[in-house]
């Protein structure tokens, strides 16, 4: 019985901390869209967090241009004035 119990609350409480952490990534990652983020303590991987779905990518040297072409959204006339 004791065991039945203890499970239930490491449930709850794992659960609630993932919901938790569910919204802080997506309060950070609405903060962050559109930005390069540099992940320094992984060999300086560079990321991308995209504005349009809030997902991030990861950018080489190699796959930069053909990611940033595809994820692209352009822009006016007005902006580039």
């Amino acid at each position: 019985m004791k065991k039945a119990i203890l499970i239930s609350i490491a449930l709850v409480f794992l659960s609630t901390n993932f919901v938790f952490a569910t919204g802080i990534d997506e309060n950070l990652s609405s903060k962050l869209k559109g930005q390069l983020l540099l992940q320094v303590e992984d060999h300086g991987r560079i990321w991308y967090v995209n504005p349009g779905d809030s997902k991030r990518y990861e950018v080489t040297f190699a796959g930069a241009l053909s990611l940033f072409r595809r994820l692209s959204l352009g822009i006016s006339n007005k902006d580039l004035n």
